[in-house]
């Protein structure tokens, strides 16, 4: 029996078919957070106009409760905040229009005491939950680690716009943590290492 045409056929088909790279990856990440999470429908009714960010949050050494940890959701210079009850869960319903089109909205889980985690999820549409594990990782004593949730809403109230899934990304990658450019830029012109000729402002900065 011949198969070269059948073998053709599905080899053509293929090519139609295959995935654009960028897509594949947001496809497996969207489903790699949804397999570690339990997103979806929950158990009570989460209304249309509403999404809901739920965890429970235990301490990663012993494995115990983490109560009255905050948890907060950054949306522009809006705040969203609760914390976990004595059985280390938690429950932050957001109004579905805070994360329209948001592809990977994250919340941060702060307690004292605890490195700072992140809450990942996919995609959300009204009447939608995300469900997520933490485990808060206990610094050593006389440790402190600053807090990135801050930063985002002191920079959102300059209308500057900050995604990322890493709190401590965020604390080291914050203004502060550089000199001013102005200070560089003059003072590389009065050595006469370079010549001011505009000043420009980024739009959009990418770090990864």
């Amino acid at each position: 029996m011949n198969m070269t045409p059948a073998l053709s056929s599905l080899s053509t088909a293929s090519r139609k078919v295959a995935p654009e790279p960028g897509r594949c990856a947001a496809a497996l990440l969207a489903a790699l957070l949804t397999a570690c999470g339990g997103d979806g429908e929950d158990a009570v009714a989460v209304p249309k106009d509403t999404v809901r960010l739920a965890c429970d949050v235990a301490d990663a050494t012993s494995g115990n409760a983490v109560s009255n940890a905050t948890v907060n959701y950054q949306a522009g210079i809006t705040e969203y905040t609760t914390q976990t009850n004595a059985s280390d869960n938690c429950e932050l319903n957001l109004p579905a229009a805070e994360v329209a089109g948001v592809k990977f909205p994250a919340a941060s889980v702060i307690k004292d005491g605890y490195e700072p985690q992140t809450i990942l999820c996919p995609t959300l549409q009204g009447a939608q939950s995300c469900t997520r594990d933490v485990l808060l990782i206990p610094l050593a004593a006389n440790v402190s680690i600053p807090v990135g949730g801050d930063i985002v809403m002191h920079l959102a109230e300059r209308g500057i716009i900050v995604r990322s899934p890493s709190l401590r990304g965020i604390a080291e990658e914050a203004p502060g943590a550089y000199k001013d450019v102005t200070e560089v830029v003059e003072a590389a012109d009065r050595a006469g290492l370079a010549r001011i000729v505009a000043r420009l402002e980024p739009m959009v900065c990418i770090k990864g």
